[in-house]
């Protein structure tokens, strides 16, 4: 089938080596790299990080582009729709262009990276809304085809190996956003500084993926062989990859939502509920996206030994864990404290994780790279509807609104374990 996950050990031209486990993935050049393919695996970790400093940098700077271009702030926060929106249609191109232009490769990220230089450049000299509105809907389409494509690229490049790799792409996007505000505060007026060095970073990097010899390889499909009954067998293997495809997306609409909807209500939540003053729950967000990044950038080193999986089953525990007591501990500030910073942690590296599971069962797809970007999209958009809707009512459901989101994600989970048990005994059955 030509989702199923590939057989690597049939792939080793070394028989001396033992023969991987089976849903590892090897690329072309996963058994030998060349420094060309290190050297993009950094430009690409490089610009994950100079696109978070984009995202990062929207919110601080709405009010500032507002004033400088005589625009009500309600009409400029419509800029952050906007960049979500070219995000979104950018990655259905950029889904397409990785399954039916792979040659392209690495020339095709450097390519997103240029306009996200000319979107970072232009906007200190937007001058207008309507300037604003272009330059900063340049940066989403531009992230939104660069994160598309980027991570499936990773996957097809590094194979088995790709854990690490994506976890360090996902911890430096997230210190890039963390470091934004912090650095736009400290520039002040001169904060069109930022944008330039930004552009500088992405256009150096975008021409050294131009340039870059080597092009990521989508691994081959396994071949259903020694079965009496091959279509029998091929229409089980394509069931269960239904099943891998669909329960990762479901999940990373739940995940996407309930990460999204923690942040959005924390503050909320912490001021009406629990009589934190201002100035604590900013703290207490902040708390929540340092260790965010922090739950990242422990996933880089834990994923050297552990198998995706097991990290998400890790982060799914520890999320569960942390919602639990939240249940239990919903009117105390110092258990507050505490459920976030943990919840940080757990859900940090999840989106990682998942991506990387899901690779290591079935051929990661760009059309599929593209669907986990949509889903995740509409399910913050959704379930925070939901949970402002149902907040503005009966407040003190917010943890029992989190603690549902969860056990629908981890249903998702078991249905993509599930699936890939079936798909690991129906290929590897004699």
């Amino acid at each position: 089938m030509a989702d199923a996950a590939p057989v690597a050990a049939a792939q080793n031209e070394d028989q001396d080596q033992p023969a991987p486990e089976h849903g590892d993935q090897k690329s072309a050049c996963s058994e030998q790299k060349p420094a060309s393919s290190t050297r993009a695996t950094v430009l690409v970790c490089i610009a994950f990080a100079s696109s978070g400093i984009a995202v990062g940098s929207l919110g601080p700077l709405l009010p500032i582009l507002a004033a400088e271009t005589s625009t009500e702030l309600a009409l400029m926060g419509g800029i952050q729709s906007a960049f979500a929106v070219y995000a979104l249609v950018s990655s259905l191109v950029s889904g397409a262009v990785a399954d039916k232009r792979s040659a392209l490769g690495y020339r095709w990220l450097g390519a997103t990276l240029l306009f996200a230089a000319i979107g970072s450049w232009a906007l200190p000299a937007a001058g207008s809304f309507t300037g604003a509105l272009l330059s900063i809907g340049c940066q989403g389409a531009a992230m939104g085809a660069f994160d598309s494509a980027g991570n499936v690229f990773i996957l097809w490049a590094h194979g088995a190996r790709a854990g690490p790799v994506i976890q360090a792409s996902h911890a430096a996007f997230g210190a890039g956003a963390l470091a934004a505000p912090i650095f736009i505060a400290w520039l002040g007026d001169d904060w069109g500084t930022l944008c330039r060095a930004n552009a500088a970073v992405s256009l150096l990097c975008g021409l050294s993926l131009a340039l870059c010899e080597t092009t990521p390889t989508r691994p081959e499909a396994a071949a259903v062989e020694g079965e009496a009954d091959a279509q029998e067998a091929a229409a089980a293997l394509a069931a269960a990859t239904r099943g891998v495809k669909a329960s990762t997306l479901v999940l990373f609409f739940f995940y996407s939502g309930l990460e999204g909807c923690y942040a959005l209500l924390l503050f909320t939540f912490a001021v009406e509920q629990l009589s934190l003053s201002a100035a604590e729950a900013a703290a207490l967000t902040s708390a929540f996206w340092l260790c965010l990044l922090l739950g990242r950038i422990l996933a880089v080193c834990l994923s050297v030994r552990l198998r995706a999986a097991q990290l998400q089953a890790i982060d799914m525990t520890t999320m569960g864990a942390a919602l639990g007591v939240l249940l239990l501990v919903s009117d105390s500030r110092a258990g507050l404290w505490v459920v976030t910073c943990v919840h940080g942690l757990g859900i940090g590296s999840f989106y990682a994780s998942a991506f990387s599971h899901c690779g290591d069962v079935i051929v990661m797809s760009g059309a599929l790279s593209t669907g986990t970007v949509i889903t995740g999209s509409v399910g913050k958009i959704v379930l925070s509807v939901v949970f402002t809707s149902a907040y503005s009512r009966w407040a003190y459901l917010y943890p029992i609104l989190l603690v549902s989101c969860w056990v629908a994600s981890a249903a998702a989970y078991a249905g993509q374990l599930h699936y890939g048990r079936l798909l690991s005994a129906d290929s590897t059955q004699p």
